[in-house]
């Protein structure tokens, strides 16, 4: 049964420091809105004029006080309690004292009030660094007599302060997500200054708010609620509750405005944001536990390294709900009367039909990822979908890539005396949202994983939230950052580099994340060809050059088919490694040969670190595998027989 606000403002009286603890969604900020209410009856709470997701217009009385603060990686001790702020006057660089929310509130404590100092996302800094000697302050016996010298002596509001020192009504909240716990683990000196209180999963809540929904039908409602908690059912058992999902994965239901936008919305939730995660935490050994045998092949497939999820990005929305009521043991399906798919018999109408859905997942979400592997038409597609938006910017982040690209930072200018000048320089994210515009604009990010997104969103990360949008700001030098509603963003990724800069679970959960895998159907309408299978056993005599576009089509399909049950989905090979094709001049079998030696070995190369595993995909006795001392090398076809390399492409073949 989850904890009541009551019962935690009960518990932080008695232990002054708690950390609400749960998995994602499951309604720790609400919680925190909860609590503030109940410690400062008189607040009065302005969602448009706020530092923090829960704020109050006025956050000190002569009673109560309160700040906030969101833990990242580039938040430390100068922010948390004090340091030095740069100021620029008149070009010239100066400093000044930062005062940060930890000291504010010990100043406000000692002139008798009553304080609260809420940490959100308190495991995203490291801990240690951010408290520092302050630590000592909060042990729970010895706030009367413990103190920590200041180095110098601050004055707030007229208040001289020598040192710093709490007493028995300072109170820490903090907060952390169970998913995130790797992301910097709380040191031992913080753990056992704070009581954990478990913020769980409540079916209850969710079966509520969508009941207050009339919009939602109750059959879908019996249904979410039944798959929700099978799901943290099957999630407990198989990797333990912290693993579990909160109910608050499934709020977007809660803009439906009819009951078959709630079944898209559902759709959505479930390809984009459970399955996701499912496919990250779940062990693939347990599959078929999950999603029952009656699902193999339908929900998910056996490959040579056990069970992997299929593709449902293809997957309507009947489809994939459908198959996750038979998972879960629902008898709930749906047969939507618009649900039959209409076959684009050219290039253009494929693509518009792609760009239309992605344009419609932006509007709906704010916030998208697309992810796939190389060649699969990620930075294409969003070149395209830039041209639905009044205003945009783009950024290619890299190893360098900071806070202050993204947000702001101080620039120096050197005039041609060698004077040095410094400015307020803000970065491309702040300039699209100071944009004053009614219209819709994009912020597109080119290798989201190719730099650290959590040090570069940094704060942001709470503004990223749709339902903190025009609600919540951060301060910038001179003025407070607020997300607009019209603001959407758009990034990619390549799956295949994640392990360079992980995205934690913080970032994950705000934006839907698409994969994109090869589309045979997008490269054989790009060719202007049909559906065409053709005799293996003739390829020495094949001439035309629609055999020879269709011929390319089966060969790609064949090799994914075999690194997909070899490797995985993630390293299949995009359509684009034969897309120049349709305007080679003179094709033949040789210009295959060509693109297989330029770009497909070479890829197969960087991946394959095993020579069983380059068996599994160039066949057990391929000539490509040449077997070293050192261990082995794919070689190229340039370097085999003819009657070698024919060989070699029949084995690849299958039928478009």
């Amino acid at each position: 049964m989850s904890i009541t606000a009551n019962e935690v403002v009960d518990k932080l009286k008695r232990y002054k420091n708690i950390i609400l603890y749960g998995p994602p969604g499951t309604g720790k900020t609400h919680l925190l809105n909860e609590v503030l209410e109940l410690l400062d009856t008189s607040g009065n709470y302005d969602y448009f004029n706020t530092s923090a997701p829960i704020a109050i217009s006025n956050t000190q009385h002569k009673e109560f006080s309160y700040e906030w603060c969101t833990f990242h990686p580039n938040y430390a001790y100068e922010n948390f309690v004090v340091g030095l702020d740069p100021v620029i006057k008149d070009g010239k660089l100066g400093y000044k004292h930062h005062i940060g929310p930890f000291t504010e509130l010990v100043k406000r404590n000692a002139e008798g009030q009553e304080v609260l100092l809420v940490i959100d996302e308190i495991n995203r800094a490291n801990t240690e660094d951010v408290f520092g000697n302050t630590i000592a302050l909060l042990d729970l016996n010895d706030r009367e007599t413990n103190s920590v010298s200041l180095n110098d002596a601050l004055t707030i509001d007229g208040v001289v302060l020598n040192e710093l020192k709490v007493n028995n009504h300072f109170y820490v909240i903090g907060t952390m997500n169970s998913l995130d716990k790797s992301v910097s683990p709380l040191d031992i000196s913080i753990k056992r200054r704070f009581i954990t209180v478990e913020v769980e999963p409540n079916v209850d809540v969710l079966k509520s708010y969508l009941e207050g929904n009339p919009n939602i039908g109750k059959g879908l409602t019996d249904f979410v609620v039944q798959l929700f908690s099978y799901l943290n059912y099957q999630l407990n058992e198989y990797v333990g509750k912290e693993y579990e999902m909160g109910q608050g994965y499934f709020w977007g239901l809660m803009e439906s405005e009819n009951e078959g936008e709630a079944t898209d919305i559902l759709a959505d939730i479930l390809k984009y944001k459970v399955l996701p995660h499912l496919k990250d935490v779940f062990p693939n050994e347990y599959y078929i536990e999950l999603f029952t045998m009656e699902n193999l092949d339908k929900l998910f497939h056996q490959t040579d390294f056990g069970y992997e999820m299929l593709d449902f990005s293809t997957f309507s929305s009947d489809d994939i709900i459908n198959l996750m009521a038979s998972a879960c043991g629902s008898s709930y399906r749906i047969h939507s009367e618009n649900a039959q798919e209409v076959e684009c018999t050219t290039f253009e109408e494929y693509q518009e039909s792609i760009i239309a859905d992605l344009y419609k997942k932006l509007k709906r979400h704010k916030n998208v990822i697309l992810t796939g592997s190389s060649g699969t038409g990620k930075s294409s597609l969003v070149k395209i979908v830039m041209k639905q938006f009044e205003e945009t910017k783009t950024m290619h982040w890299h190893s360098s890539t900071a806070y202050e690209d993204v947000l702001e930072g101080i620039s120096a200018k050197v005039d041609s005396s060698g004077n040095v000048d410094y400015v307020y320089k803000s970065g491309k994210l702040l300039e699209l949202a100071h944009l004053v515009t009614n219209e819709d604009t994009l912020m597109v990010i080119e290798g989201l994983d190719r730099s650290n997104a959590a040090e570069n969103f940094g704060e942001l990360i709470t503004l990223l939230e749709p339902d903190k949008r025009e609600k919540v700001s951060i301060k910038m030098h001179d003025s407070d950052l607020v997300l607009p509603k019209n603001m959407h963003l758009i990034c990619t990724m390549n799956p295949l580099s994640l392990a360079k800069n992980k995205l934690d679970s913080a970032l994950k959960r705000r934006f839907v994340i698409i994969d994109l895998y090869p589309d045979y159907e997008l490269l054989r309408l790009w060719f202007s060809i049909e559906k065409k299978t053709i005799d293996v056993e003739t390829l020495n005599d094949i001439q035309s050059r629609e055999d020879l576009l269709s011929l390319a089509i089966g060969l790609l399909k064949g090799i994914n088919e075999r690194i997909t049950n070899t490797l995985g989905l993630d390293y299949q090979l995009g359509h684009s490694v034969f897309w120049n094709l349709k305007d080679e001049r003179d094709l033949s079998i040789n210009t295959i040969f060509q693109v297989f030696d330029a770009m497909i070995l070479p890829t197969l190369q960087d991946y394959i670190n095993d020579e069983e595993v380059a068996q599994r995909i160039l066949g057990e006795s391929s000539p490509l595998i040449k077997t070293k001392n050192y261990g082995f090398e794919i070689s190229s076809f340039a370097k085999l027989s003819p009657t070698e390399r024919i060989e070699t492409l029949k084995g690849f073949y299958v039928n478009d």
